[in-house]
């Protein structure tokens, strides 16, 4: 079980090692230098952060969960969700599926059917296979989650767009890499595939539109 200043560590330690490895990369660690690496918190909460998010823009997203914590309290717990029930979350601002959604994951928690401490001490794919048995929880959600609360520095969110899109132009592609070309792309940065989705997401970012 790693500190998040620790993980975080790592995960920088794992960059160097993608840039040694990877004349590409290297000369894109050269042109935007490293991301900085702060970690997200841990549990719950940014369970409940992802079903927000899910097809809404970043402000409507950030909008609703202010709203929500402005009624339930910080940092946001699953009996305060609970509590809150489906009409509750509507008022919020959630859609009926996503009300269903973040009471389904309260209602995990609070059983015991998922215990976020233990995920620390899964493997990625164990850890992953137990979070998208969750409603509403997808595997790129739960991906994200393990390299950016968990710091784990071999997790590919295969679904991102913005990977395959960084990747495309870092390799010199004519067009977009398909998720499996990008996935195979990704073997060469084993066992620091993580820390190579954050460069390239610090690229994307940085790279002109």
């Amino acid at each position: 079980e790693m500190s998040h200043e620790n993980a975080a560590i790592e995960l920088q330690r794992g960059i160097i090692e993608v840039a040694r490895v990877d004349p590409d990369m290297n000369r894109v660690l050269a042109e935007v230098g490293p991301p900085d690496i702060a970690l997200r918190p841990r549990g719950f909460a940014m369970f409940l952060r992802g079903i927000i998010a899910q097809q809404v823009s970043v402000k409507a997203a950030a909008s609703i969960y202010g709203r929500v914590e402005d009624k339930v309290g910080h940092p946001l717990t699953a009996q305060n969700i609970k509590r809150l029930g489906v009409a509750g979350c509507r008022e919020l601002g959630l859609s009926q599926r996503k009300s269903e959604y973040a009471l389904g994951l309260a209602d995990a928690e609070l059983s015991g059917q998922i215990d976020f401490a233990a995920l620390e001490r899964m493997s990625d794919e164990e850890a992953i296979a137990q979070l998208i048995e969750l409603r509403g929880i997808g595997r790129w959600t739960a991906e994200v989650y393990l390299l950016l609360s968990l710091g784990r520095p071999d997790v590919w969110p295969a679904a991102d767009l913005a990977l395959m899109n960084a990747i495309g132009w870092v390799k010199g592609l004519d067009a977009r890499p398909t998720m499996e070309q990008a996935i195979d792309i990704a073997e060469w940065w084993r066992p620091w595939r993580g820390s190579a989705a954050l460069l390239l997401w610090h690229y994307y970012k940085k790279a002109p539109a």
